[in-house]
């Protein structure tokens, strides 16, 4: 009895033994990938699947979304340069790219809409956005029965 309690157990160390080493480990030269296999990373048990980007999470209360400047509206209490204080407009939504939880209205394509830029719209090179641009806004929701919503952030896409 003792010695079929002995066998088991070297069989049982013998097969964890050859088990760890038949698992592989990548050379230098293996981990760098080549352009074409830069698409593709590999699972836990050497699949190969799509390199999967997660978007970036979106804020509470915001809405990430592309828009085209329709009109700048002047605000006569300023006597500042265009661009170099708050602004608002009047623009068009071309995307909704997503909501942040709590965001509550629902934007869609062609949808007027009237933004806030608490920022200067003119950036360091001197260049201001101007009517027709596109932007990847961050958009924050209107408070309190506005209309207005907020540009949190802006980028510029090139047409």
């Amino acid at each position: 009895m003792k010695s079929l309690n002995y066998n088991i157990l070297l069989l049982v160390l013998l097969f964890m033994l050859n088990s760890a080493s038949c698992k592989r480990t990548n050379s230098p030269e293996e981990n760098e990938s080549t352009p074409a296999q830069s698409s593709m990373t590999k699972d836990a048990s050497g699949r190969e699947r799509p390199n999967i980007q997660a978007p970036e999470p979106i804020a509470p209360g915001s809405a990430q979304v592309v828009i085209r400047i329709e009109k700048f509206l002047a605000d006569p209490a300023k006597g500042g340069a265009a661009g170099q204080e708050p602004q608002r407009a009047e623009a068009k939504v071309e995307t909704v790219l997503g909501y942040g939880a709590g965001f509550d209205l629902a934007l869609g394509n062609r949808q007027s809409i009237k933004v806030y830029f608490p920022m200067k719209t003119q950036n360091t090179g001197g260049k201001r956005l101007k009517e027709q641009d596109r932007l990847n806004v961050n958009l924050q929701a209107p408070v309190l029965e506005s209309e207005w919503l907020t540009v949190n952030s802006y980028s510029k896409i090139d047409k």
